[in-house]
């Protein structure tokens, strides 16, 4: 019998109170120029509070000059220091430990483009927006890398237990793996290893930078979903394309990199999957092998993974029945299970577990967290925040 998931585990290093994660969120309530709010800190002490085991720090910028969301974070220079040195006081004081996930957006907005360079691996536009990049040069590689590098060693001294990159649902970082978005005939093109290539470089300078015992996570999708002439779009449906051949990343190439993930020395592997925002309504279809789970939509995947690898694999996704969780847990490989949309209705449905008053999360994944265009929060149960400073 495996400890209880509210036990204390050894999160490869990490000690944490739980098995459970906050996944990152943008939640659109930093300033303009990318500092936090009160109202934001307030979000964060309410996670932190509410006794989850981890949180990951919404998806904080690299560079001045890319914002691909309104209203986010960043950690561009030492300007932004005293802002997640505060943060990371805020969460520590709880017992929380506390990731930054860092990344690039590329294509994967509609945010100010015409306004900014937004780069790319190649000139293929972004199937859900429509935005199309400028194919980066080897010299907007190399700057890319740095500015991650730089970035990471910020999170570790603003004292933060570890570093998540974005590698997940179409961002720069992930079209760089994907056969559909990189059409790079160069050393960063082709082949699995070639589309490795700036993965692996931006580890490496960030392994420079912060050493060689600095937890480094992942957050990587586990199938674009899109071979065999269909596409699931950002609503869920599953569309029928004339070309047959078009293929994005597959779970069978994933699973590969992830092997080669581990080789490297990342920490963990957070698997999510590029129709996070629909998966609801695709419940109970099979895509790319697995099936989508109504209670766990990529826990087939993160299951099979988890045999794959030996370092800890988190499922992300739809969960929300403690009794599924505990059946995973007992049975698969899988290490923790993460939330997003949950904590932004309800930021202690974990405490709720724990002393047993509920079983299941109020969120009843309807996904309009995300239809508002000053703030993201939960329109169905919690009155809106408010925000100062924006």
């Amino acid at each position: 019998m495996k400890r209880g998931l509210f036990e204390p585990y050894d999160f490869n290093g990490v000690k944490v109170k739980n098995r459970f994660m906050r996944s990152a969120v943008w939640m659109n309530m930093a300033d303009r120029s990318g500092h936090f709010t009160e109202a934001l800190y307030g979000i964060y002490e309410a996670l932190a509070r509410g006794g989850v085991g981890v949180v990951n720090v919404e998806v904080t910028g690299i560079v001045r000059e890319e914002q691909c969301l309104p209203g986010q974070t960043t950690l561009c220079s030492d300007e932004f220091l005293p802002d997640f040195e505060r943060l990371a006081g805020i969460m520590h004081q709880y017992g929380c430990k506390t990731f930054v996930q860092l990344g690039y957006g590329g294509t994967r907005t509609d945010y100010r483009v015409g306004e900014r360079v937004i780069l790319a691996p190649s000139d293929i536009p972004e199937i859900s927006t429509g935005t199309k990049g400028t194919p980066m040069t080897v010299s907007d590689i190399h700057y890319l890398t740095e500015s991650y590098a730089k970035a990471a060693g910020r999170v570790k001294k603003a004292g933060f237990d570890g570093v998540q990159l974005h590698c997940a649902h179409n961002y720069m970082m992930n079209q760089f793996l994907s056969p559909y978005y990189n059409n790079r005939t160069d050393a960063y093109g082709g082949s699995t290893e070639n589309r490795m290539r700036f993965l692996a470089e931006v580890y490496q300078a960030i392994r420079e930078e912060v050493g060689d015992s600095y937890p480094v996570s992942i957050k990587m999708t586990a199938s674009d979903f899109m071979s065999g002439g269909i596409f699931v779009s950002g609503t869920g449906e599953v569309v029928e394309l004339d070309d047959l051949s078009m293929t994005g990343l597959t779970f069978e190439e994933s699973l590969k990199i992830c092997k080669k993930l581990e080789e490297l020395g990342f920490h963990s592997i957070e698997l999510s999957g590029n129709c996070h925002s629909a998966a609801r309504k695709l419940v109970g279809r099979v895509l790319d092998g697995y099936e989508i789970k109504e209670h766990g939509y990529f826990s087939e995947y993160a299951r099979v993974l988890a045999d794959e690898v030996h370092i800890p694999v988190i499922t992300v996704g739809g969960l929300d029945s403690l009794a599924y969780i505990e059946e995973l847990y007992e049975k698969t490989n899988i290490a923790m299970f993460s939330f997003a949309r949950p904590f932004l209705c309800e930021p202690d449905f974990l405490e709720k577990w724990r002393q047993g008053i509920s079983s299941t999360t109020t969120c009843v994944h309807c996904a309009m967290c995300r239809k508002d265009k000053e703030v993201n929060y939960c329109t169905a149960f919690r009155e809106k925040p408010a925000v100062a400073g924006r």
